[in-house]
């Protein structure tokens, strides 16, 4: 089998709850400045939607479940 790959789109963590929110309220998320946090493993994602406008870039920090199981946040 031979593929070739036209298009790729990779969203970022958080992308698939933001999105389900905005298809649920509707124009309202226009007016609205939104935050959806996501906690994994590793590191804990923010991504930012002002008036719908997602940010290109999403904020990451490396304080994850795994630091907080481990107690060593504070350090």
């Amino acid at each position: 089998m031979k593929v070739e790959i036209l298009d790729f789109d990779c969203k970022p963590e958080g992308a698939g709850v933001y999105s389900y929110y905005r298809n649920r309220v509707g124009k309202i998320i226009y007016q609205e400045t939104l935050v959806c946090l996501m906690l994994g493993y590793r590191n804990v994602t923010a991504l930012i939607s002002d008036r719908g406008r997602v940010s290109s870039k999403p904020i990451m920090s490396d304080l994850g479940m795994r630091v907080m199981l481990e107690g060593n946040f504070l350090d």
